[in-house]
C-alpha cells in the first residue's frame, strides 16, 4: 500500500514537472535558434593573414575605426619627444651656503686660537710667521686646547687644522668667499644627485688651478665642498607624465572610414595593417569568434528574459498553454527565417509587421503588443549588417521602425474581422518606419533618390506584411486550430450546411437563433466581451434541436404538441438531450473549442422549468432528472448567451407594452437566473448587468419600430372599425 503511494506520488511529481518543463525547453530551443542565426548571419569574412605575408584580396574596414596600434606609436613618439621637467630646491642652496659659512667661522676660531697659543709659547719671537710654524709639533702638547669649546665637523682632518693655524685672516676669508662663490655657481643651474661627485672634483680642480691658494688651502676648500654639496635639482615625475599624455592626447587619431583600403591585393601586411585587421575581427581568430557569440549570447538572454518576465507577470498562457506556446515559438521561427531572406535584399526591409499583425489576431492585445516589440529586437539583431551584430545605426533604424509599426498594427487591429483591416494595420505600420527612414536620411544628408528607395521599402513592407498576414490566417487557423474573426465569420454564413440544415428543418429555432444572436452580440459589446464568438456561439447553440425538432414548441406550426401525450420527466429528457446533441453535432462541423465550450453552458445547470413543476404538480419528483447536464455560465460570453436565450423566448411570447415595460421584463428574467445562482461562476458584475439589460432593451425596441399604413391598409383598417 505504502509502495503503491509513493509510486503515485512520483508519477504525478514527474508529471507536473515535464508539464513546466516542456515550455522552457522549447523557449530554451528558441533562444539557442535565434542566436546562432544572428552570429552566423552577421559573422564577418575572416582572413588568415601574417606579417610579412601577400594579400590574396583587397581588405576594406567594415565600419568606421580607429587605427589603435599606428595611433598609439604616434603617441608613444610624441611621448619621447617630451624633455624630462626638473623642480630646483632654492632652500637646498641656502642651506650648503649656510654650511660653508658656519664652517668658516669654526675655521677662524680655530685660527685665532692657535695663532694665541703660539704667541703666549714663543714671547720673545717678534712678528712670528705663522705659515712657517710646524703645527704639527706644536699642537703635540696643544691640540685638546686648540679644539675645544668650538664645534668642529667630524669630516675635519688634524691636516685641515693645520692649514687653517697656518693662514691669516684674510686669506682665510678669502678661501671662504671663494668656496661659497664656487658652491653657488653650481647650484644657480640645478644639480642633480648624479653630478654632485662631478660637481665636486671640477670645484676641486678650480682651486688647485688658482695659484691664489695654496695645495693644503685647496684640499680644505675641496674637504669642506665634498661634504656640504647637496643636489638641489631632483626629476618631477608627475609634471613630466602630465606633459606626455598632454603630448600624446594632442596627436590626430589615425582612422578608416567605412568602406576605405585596408590592404589591396598582392600587398605585403605591415605590423599596423594587420593590427587594423585584427581590430575589425577580420582575422581568422578563435578568440574573435568566441567574443562574437558571447556578445549574440548575451544580447538575446536580455531579450529572451524580458520576455520571461512578461510571462510570469502578465501573461501565464504563455508557457501554460501549450497552443499558445506553440505559436509564439512558430512566429519566432518564421519571422527569423523570414528577416535571413530580407537582409539579402536590404536592410530597409522591416518584415517583422508579418508577425505583429499575426500576433494581434491570435493573441490578447496586450500581449500582441510586446510580442511585437519581442520580435522586433529578434529581426534587428538577425538582420543586424555583416560585423555589426547589434550594436550599429542601421541597426537602431531597423529596431525603431519595427517597435513603432509593431505597436500601431496591433492598436488599429480592433474588430479584426475584414482582411482589409490587415491590410491598413500593415499600411500604417509601413507608414510609420517610412518617416522613420526619411529622418534618419535627412541626418545623414541622403539624397532624393536614396529617400525615395527608403520610403518604397518601408511601404512595401507593410503593405506585403498586410498580404502575407491574410494568406497565412487560413493555414494558422487549420494547424492550431485557432478562432480568428475570419473563421467565426465564416462561421456565421447562412450558407453552412448546419446552418442550412436548421433553416429548413427547424425554420423556428432557426429564426430565435438569429434573434438570440443578435442581442448576444450587442450584450457581449457592451460589457466588453468577444462579440463576433458570442454571435457564431449563438448561431449554433440550439442546433441540437435537429435530432426532433418537432418536440419544440417554435417549430410546432399547425400541429398539435407532442408532449401533451407524454410525461414531464420524459418531455424534459427530450428537452434536456438537444444540448449534448448540439456539441456534437457542432464538433462534427468544425466549430472552435470556444464556441462549443460556450454553446454547452448556455443553459447552465438550470431545471427545465415548465415540465419540473407540471411533475411536481403530479406528486414527489427527483430534481436531477430535470437539471441540464452543463456546468454553469463560467465566461462573459457563455453568461450573455444564457441572458439572450431565456429572454428572446418570454419577451417574445409576452410581448411587453412600452419600453419601461419591456425593460422590467427583462430585468426581472436575468434577475430570476442571478438569484438560482446560475452567475456565480461567470466573470460578470452588477454593472454589466445593467448594461446588458440596456442593450437587450434596444434591440427590442427597435425591432418593433412603426411602419406607415398603405392606403388600402387604411381601408381593411377601416372596414374592421365600422364591423
Amino acid at each position: 500500500m505504502h509502495t503503491e503511494r509513493e509510486k503515485l506520488r512520483r508519477i504525478v511529481w514527474m508529471r507536473r514537472n515535464i508539464k513546466h518543463a516542456i515550455p522552457i525547453v522549447m523557449y530554451v530551443i528558441l533562444y539557442v535558434f535565434c542566436v546562432t542565426m544572428g552570429v552566423v548571419s552577421t559573422m564577418p569574412e575572416t582572413h588568415a593573414f601574417e606579417v610579412g605575408s601577400v594579400s590574396d584580396a583587397d581588405i576594406v574596414a567594415s565600419k568606421d575605426v580607429v587605427d589603435e596600434y599606428s595611433t598609439n606609436l604616434l603617441r608613444e613618439e610624441a611621448k619621447q619627444k617630451v624633455a624630462p621637467i626638473y623642480d630646483i630646491h632654492e632652500e637646498v642652496t641656502q642651506q650648503v651656503e649656510q654650511d660653508i659659512i658656519e664652517v668658516f667661522s669654526a675655521f677662524e676660531q680655530i685660527r685665532q686660537k692657535a695663532q694665541s697659543l703660539y704667541v703666549s709659547a714663543n714671547p720673545m719671537e717678534v712678528a712670528p710667521n705663522f705659515a712657517a710654524v710646524n703645527w704639527e709639533d706644536f699642537f703635540k702638547t696643544n691640540a685638546a686646547v686648540l679644539t675645544d669649546g668650538v664645534k668642529i665637523p667630524e669630516y675635519i682632518t688634524e691636516q685641515n687644522l693645520y692649514t687653517v693655524a697656518s693662514m691669516s685672516a684674510s686669506q682665510l676669508e678669502k678661501l671662504r668667499q671663494e668656496t661659497v662663490e664656487s658652491t653657488r655657481n653650481v647650484l644657480v643651474g640645478g644639480l642633480m644627485e648624479e653630478e654632485v661627485a662631478g660637481a665636486v672634483e671640477d670645484i676641486r680642480a678650480q682651486f688647485v688651478e688658482n695659484e691664489d691658494f695654496s695645495i693644503e688651502e685647496a684640499s680644505l676648500a675641496h674637504n669642506v665642498v665634498q661634504n656640504t654639496l647637496k643636489a638641489n635639482r631632483q626629476y618631477n615625475q608627475f609634471e613630466t607624465e602630465k606633459a606626455k599624455e598632454e603630448a600624446a592626447a594632442a596627436v590626430e587619431e589615425v582612422t578608416y572610414k567605412k568602406g576605405q583600403n585596408i590592404v589591396r591585393e598582392g600587398e605585403l601586411i605591415s605590423e599596423a595593417q594587420l593590427q587594423l585587421i585584427k581590430q575589425l575581427g577580420l582575422l581568422d581568430e578563435s578568440s574573435n569568434r568566441m567574443t562574437r557569440w558571447f556578445s549574440g549570447a548575451s544580447i538575446m538572454a536580455a531579450v529572451f528574459a524580458a520576455g520571461v518576465i512578461f510571462a510570469i507577470t502578465v501573461d501565464r498562457s504563455l508557457y501554460e498553454n501549450k497552443k499558445i506556446m506553440m505559436q509564439i515559438v512558430t512566429m519566432t521561427v518564421l519571422i527569423v527565417l523570414v528577416a535571413l531572406v530580407c537582409r539579402r535584399i536590404d536592410q530597409r526591409v522591416c518584415p517583422v509587421f508579418i508577425v505583429s499583425i499575426l500576433a494581434a489576431v491570435v493573441l490578447e492585445r496586450n500581449t500582441a503588443i510586446f510580442y511585437g516589440v519581442f520580435a522586433s529586437f529578434v529581426v534587428a539583431f538577425v538582420m543586424a549588417p555583416q560585423d555589426a551584430m547589434f550594436f550599429d545605426e542601421q541597426v537602431l533604424r531597423q529596431l525603431t521602425a519595427g517597435v513603432l509599426g509593431s505597436v500601431t498594427s496591433v492598436l488599429l487591429l480592433k474588430t479584426k474581422q475584414k482582411r482589409s483591416e490587415y491590410i491598413i494595420a500593415g499600411l500604417a505600420a509601413g507608414a510609420l518606419s517610412a518617416l522613420m527612414y526619411m529622418s534618419y536620411g535627412v541626418l545623414n544628408g541622403f539624397g532624393l533618390r536614396d529617400h525615395f528607395a527608403a520610403v518604397c521599402y518601408a511601404l512595401a513592407s507593410g503593405l506585403v506584411s498586410g498580404f502575407m498576414t491574410v494568406g497565412i490566417l487560413p493555414i494558422w487557423e487549420t494547424m492550431f486550430s485557432v478562432v480568428t474573426p475570419s473563421k467565426l465569420l465564416e462561421l456565421t454564413d447562412p450558407s453552412r450546411p448546419l446552418l442550412r440544415k436548421l433553416m429548413v428543418e427547424a425554420p423556428g429555432t432557426y429564426h430565435h437563433s438569429i434573434m438570440v444572436a443578435n442581442l448576444a452580440e450587442a450584450g457581449a459589446e457592451a460589457v466588453g466581451a468577444d462579440a463576433l464568438l458570442t454571435r457564431v456561439a449563438a448561431y449554433y447553440h440550439d442546433v441540437g434541436k435537429l435530432e426532433d425538432p418537432l418536440m419544440f414548441k417554435e417549430n410546432q406550426i399547425n400541429i398539435p404538441n407532442p408532449h401533451d401525450q407524454m410525461k414531464p420527466k420524459e418531455s424534459a429528457l427530450i428537452i434536456r438531450k438537444h444540448v449534448r446533441d448540439g456539441m456534437r453535432l457542432v464538433a462534427q462541423s468544425g466549430l472552435p473549442q470556444k464556441a462549443i465550450e460556450i454553446i454547452s453552458q448556455h443553459h447552465g445547470d438550470s431545471v427545465v422549468g415548465y415540465f419540473y413543476y407540471m411533475a411536481k404538480q403530479q406528486g414527489e419528483v427527483d430534481e436531477k432528472d430535470f437539471r441540464y447536464p452543463g456546468k454553469k455560465p463560467q465566461t462573459k460570453e457563455a453568461g450573455v448567451l444564457m441572458m439572450a436565450d431565456i429572454t428572446e423566448a418570454a419577451i417574445r411570447a409576452k410581448k411587453a407594452a412600452s419600453a419601461p415595460d419591456l425593460r422590467e421584463q427583462i430585468a426581472q428574467l436575468i434577475k430570476s437566473k442571478y438569484d438560482e445562482g446560475e452567475f456565480d461562476e461567470c466573470p460578470l458584475t452588477r454593472r454589466d448587468l445593467n448594461l446588458i439589460i440596456d442593450a437587450f432593451t434596444a434591440i427590442f425596441v427597435g425591432q418593433r419600430h412603426e411602419r406607415i399604413l398603405y392606403p388600402q391598409d387604411k381601408e381593411k383598417e377601416a372596414n374592421k372599425g365600422n364591423a
